[in-house]
């Protein structure tokens, strides 16, 4: 507890330095800069905000770590020098209020009841109370007034209930952070019959609504999808169902994250939205980096436009109901050139069909490849490399033919197993287009020696023998002799020929 005790009271500078770190933060940096700056000069905070963070710490049953221990305390009358508070460096408003706990480790802060008097903090743009225990209470709609808020983070901290529509009028807003986790000890946790709220925040790069219900809101994809500047989407673990209509487009040309697990209704026609924005529309490059559609009821093909994000280098399509082939466009390169970046794939726990496309050869940096439990047949590319850490691959449970390819030996038979028609204890020889390459090696070399020895021989003969090129050379006159006359004697006779 005393060395959690101690990272809190140093919270202003190590956020500083941390923000730096982190590029989702740095709206934050700002706020902390200035924190520090006030500080120098002395800056006090507003009497009426010193109150009504007083209120607030009333309302606390229990703070676990003593992340406000101070506050109040005759010897610290600022309350811009108390733990996890910021303030501006010109008005001595408090701006920043990082209340979080300890994820993982139970959280710091314990309260049945959160005072409305966080709505007096009109100034605030970071808020932060993650990780604490609010023993399923609703989220204060009080949060819903503090329409300067940049930062909004209620994460892990026990909330239920209705998401309040009055976080609409956050307008500011550019990360927003409602997730929980599966396993609270509280049953009931956060939903929502609509979204539409969300589309006022035209501000917002990221979203994460992890584990909340979101089984009525079926304006997702709409509300989503009117976000111009979203680059990080989570919503696993939601009840999502994917109903498309006309509307049902992503405006954001800076998609980099998303990730849809665990939603069990989603279709096929998520493809279908996602491939219709996460292009940067200036230059057609694809942004997208990390896409996560597992287990969901997604069914169909995989499309062949996946084989288009050259940015991407995760996706995890596993546990659904995918069927067909895997698209040859894995590992070719894009409309505008370049390597695939993938370094993880999975889709394991499918129905896909058919041999693995040998254009899979070309993932450079692969480092995780999961074909497992499929209906996948033929040989397994003997090229096929897993270049990068962890050097993870699986191809059990499927229709596989042939023997382990030698650049996969490392991995044992287990990796191969229950493949009827498949030799685990067998190893490749050279692949077929490497002992043709060899060959035409082999050759050219050949005729490279062949030559360069024919030629030297010849010519250092005729150098060191002076007779012997007396000879050559005479014998060179007589030809060239011989050749004039045959050519002369044949002009004149077609001469004559013609004239007559």
């Amino acid at each position: 507890m005393n060395s959690h005790h101690q990272t809190i009271k140093t919270y202003p500078t190590s956020l500083f330095l941390f923000c730096l770190l982190i590029p989702p933060l740095s709206a934050t940096c700002n706020n902390v800069e200035k924190t520090v700056v006030a500080r120098r000069k002395n800056i006090t905070c507003i009497d009426q905000e010193r109150d009504a963070l007083l209120k607030f710490k009333n309302h606390i049953i229990f703070d676990e770590c003593e992340l406000m221990d101070l506050w109040g305390n005759p010897g610290t009358p600022d309350c811009c020098t108390w733990n996890g508070v910021s303030c501006s460096n010109q008005s001595g408003h408090i701006i920043g209020l990082n209340l979080s706990g300890a994820p993982y480790q139970g959280g710091c802060l314990v309260s049945q009841v959160l005072s409305p008097s966080l709505g007096e903090l009109k100034f605030l743009k970071y808020l932060d109370l993650s990780s604490n225990y609010f023993y399923g209470m609703d989220i204060p709609s009080s949060i819903g007034s503090l329409v300067n808020l940049i930062h909004l983070n209620l994460s892990y901290s026990g909330f239920s209930g209705d998401i309040p529509r009055l976080l609409g009028n956050l307008t500011r807003l550019t990360s927003l952070d409602l997730s929980r986790r599966n396993d609270e000890l509280y049953a009931q946790g956060l939903s929502a019959k609509s979204l539409n709220w969300l589309s006022r925040l035209t501000l917002l790069t990221e979203i994460n609504l992890s584990d909340t219900d979101l089984s009525e809101a079926t304006d997702w994809t709409q509300s989503i999808g009117s976000l111009p500047m979203l680059e990080v989407l989570q919503m696993d673990n939601c009840q999502l169902s994917t109903s498309l209509t006309s509307s049902s487009s992503l405006s954001s040309a800076n998609l980099r994250i998303v990730s849809l697990s665990r939603n069990y209704y989603i279709s096929s026609s998520i493809f279908q939205w996602l491939f219709n924005t996460t292009s940067n529309y200036s230059s057609g490059v694809p942004s997208l980096e990390y896409l996560d559609l597992s287990y969901n009821i997604i069914q169909g093909p995989i499309p062949d436009a996946i084989g288009n994000f050259q940015s991407l280098m995760h996706m995890d399509l596993s546990n659904n109901a995918l069927s067909g082939s895997i698209p040859s466009t894995l590992g070719l390169s894009g409309s505008l050139g370049g390597p695939s970046r993938l370094s993880y794939l999975d889709l394991s726990n499918n129905q896909l069909e058919g041999t693995i496309p040998a254009s899979i050869v070309n993932l450079e940096y692969l480092g995780y490849l999961d074909l497992s439990s499929n209906y996948l047949s033929g040989d397994i590319p003997c090229k096929l490399e897993i270049r990068e850490f962890p050097h993870y691959a699986s191809f059990v449970f499927n229709n596989l033919s042939g023997s382990i390819p030698k650049k996969l030996s490392y991995l044992g038979p287990y990796a191969f197993q229950e493949n009827p028609n498949f030799r685990t204890d067998e190893i490749q020889g050279p692949c077929e287009k490497d002992r043709k390459d060899k060959f035409k090696l082999g050759l050219y070399v050949s005729i490279g020696l062949g030559f360069y020895t024919g030629f030297w021989a010849f010519c250092g003969t005729l150098t060191i023998k002076n007779s012997w090129r007396h000879a050559y050379f005479r014998f060179i006159d007589h030809i060239i002799d011989n050749i004039y006359v045959i050519v002369v004697v044949n002009l004149a006779r077609f001469r004559r020929n013609f004239e007559v």
